[in-house]
């Protein structure tokens, strides 16, 4: 008896050696990924302007760079090579005329972006995408009277991600959009309470941003 029992162990053993070799290794399918932004930097947010004083006409001085900030929400594809998200955004600028503050100029954009992204398996990846969505702009004088705008806009974005942690990254990137551009009259008053006639028109928005991305 001995030698049988023997021997149905050593039986037992390469059957259930063969099944193991035979299974088939499950590989995990890559998933969708959520992701949180943080944007800040400066926009250059492009106005015409001018004012009309006693039948006199004064244009207002060229842009400049301003504060922006922006926050973002959104998924990368499963292969991590694309990503779509929404975007909200606050920009300000300050319209001068010989370099002497006039009104303040207030730009919201809600977005909807999608990237493709290159070198997706590397630490640093550059990006580029567009972006259309809407946007609230508003133009207020101290001295009192406003006038506000909104409509649908598009444009172009791109930069450069670099992977810092698993789920951490940093983003350097440049954006473009196109505003609505219709040209709005208002009126103000000066200092000696004079009635100021006043046209303005918002023109493309260009930002340079830093942000910071974390996966989830």
């Amino acid at each position: 008896m001995l030698p049988i029992t023997a021997v149905c162990d050593e039986v037992d053993e390469s059957v259930v050696v063969d099944q193991l070799e035979e299974t088939d290794v499950v590989e995990v399918a890559p998933q969708s990924q959520y992701f949180i932004g943080l944007r800040g930097g400066a926009s250059l947010l492009g106005h015409d302007d001018s004012i009309t004083l006693n039948g006199n006409v004064l244009d207002a001085d060229e842009s400049e760079f301003d504060g922006m900030f922006g926050l973002d929400f959104g998924i990368y594809t499963p292969k991590r090579n694309s990503r779509i998200y929404y975007s909200y955004e606050y920009h300000q600028s300050e319209s001068t005329f010989k370099d002497q503050p006039a009104f303040d100029n207030e730009v919201s954009l809600h977005l909807i972006n999608a990237d493709y992204i290159y070198r997706h398996d590397k630490s640093i990846t550059p990006f580029a995408g567009l972006h259309f969505g809407y946007a609230s702009g508003e133009t207020t004088s101290d001295a009192g009277g406003s006038t506000d705008v909104s409509g649908y806009v598009f444009g172009v974005q791109a930069g450069l991600g670099w992977q810092v942690m698993d789920d951490f990254g940093l983003e350097v990137g440049v954006k473009h959009t196109v505003l609505p551009s219709d040209r709005r009259t208002w009126s103000t008053s000066d200092g000696q309470g004079n009635s100021v006639k006043v046209e303005s028109q918002l023109k493309g928005l260009t930002t340079m941003f830093l942000g910071a991305t974390y996966r989830f």
